[in-house]
């Protein structure tokens, strides 16, 4: 898969999905992990977004908080406005810095509790004019692959995907 191999960006064609009505242009959205790999998938969204005169639409998609200690268990087992407020905390950090050099590109946060994130990404993607991700690349495996959101996303987004190598410094980013 080129995708896989690749070790810059890769947008996919996806047709737009056109079934319900959405105020053009179009967003980009963005699917932001909640790890320290998304500075080059953030920044790779907020240059297309500028390109193409649209507002960001960053989402975080969580099942658990990443560090799913005691604290955000309440007595029921689960705490959800703590979980939903380190979400947003987590898009609040991965966007400030390109919010800065991007002033000019109006960003929409969407915290979004879900048990499968792919589907929620994929969601999101209906109303989008380009959904970016991240993916692992992986030059010289024999057989390598996506992650798994990357894949749902190549087999169903409703609009194309840019998957960004994330794990190592991508193509010409400018910061």
């Amino acid at each position: 898969m080129v995708v896989a191999r690749a070790e810059v960006p890769v947008i996919v064609h996806r047709p737009l999905d056109t079934s319900k009505r959405v105020a053009l242009p179009r967003p980009v959205m963005v699917g932001v992990p909640g790890d320290d790999m998304s500075e080059p998938v953030v920044a790779f969204a907020f240059e297309e977004a500028a390109l193409r005169g649209a507002k960001l639409m960053a989402v975080h998609a969580w099942s658990l908080p990443a560090d799913a200690s005691p604290e955000y268990l309440d007595p029921c087992g689960y705490d959800a406005a703590r979980a939903r407020a380190q979400a947003e905390r987590t898009l609040t950090w991965a966007l400030e810095r390109w919010s800065e050099k991007y002033p000019e590109v109006r960003v929409h946060l969407a915290a979004r509790h879900s048990l499968d994130v792919p589907v929620a990404l994929t969601a999101a993607s209906r109303s989008a004019q380009l959904a970016v991700v991240g993916g692992h690349c992986h030059p010289g495996v024999l057989r390598p692959s996506v992650g798994s959101t990357a894949q749902v996303l190549l087999r169903r987004a409703g609009c194309p995907v840019a998957v960004v190598p994330i794990g190592r410094t991508v193509g010409p980013i400018r910061t």
